[in-house]
């Protein structure tokens, strides 16, 4: 048993000593915002797919099939932006672990 700030810790039992967790810089919470607005935004893109293929599927069952059965001009524009936001993603993640590697060689540079 080892004494640490008036309360006891069992050093020998490694599940019992549980680590700090990582505080995080205000880059590291502005990227963590961004991804979040990032993320809620891909919900969005899918959720007005979906609504505008579920239009077009309501539209191709009440009206004969004259119109072509493809995708109209507005699903392909939604499709491409939200590919653009998947991309935007991958961007924030890939500079999110960025700067997490750095700030924990930072860290380890000054141990």
């Amino acid at each position: 048993m080892v004494k640490v700030e008036k309360e006891y810790v069992n050093a020998s039992v490694p599940s019992l000593n549980r680590p700090e967790k990582p505080k995080h810089c205000e880059k590291c919470d502005d990227y963590e915002r961004m991804l979040e607005s990032e993320r809620k935004s891909n919900q969005q893109l899918k959720k007005l797919i979906e609504q505008q293929q579920l239009k077009d599927l309501n539209k191709e069952k009440q009206q004969p099939s004259t119109q072509p059965s493809g995708p109209c001009k507005t699903c392909a524009d939604l499709r491409q932006l939200l590919d653009i936001e998947k991309q935007n993603t991958e961007q924030l993640n890939d500079m999110l672990k960025k700067e997490k590697l750095a700030t924990e060689e930072e860290r380890n540079a000054k141990d």
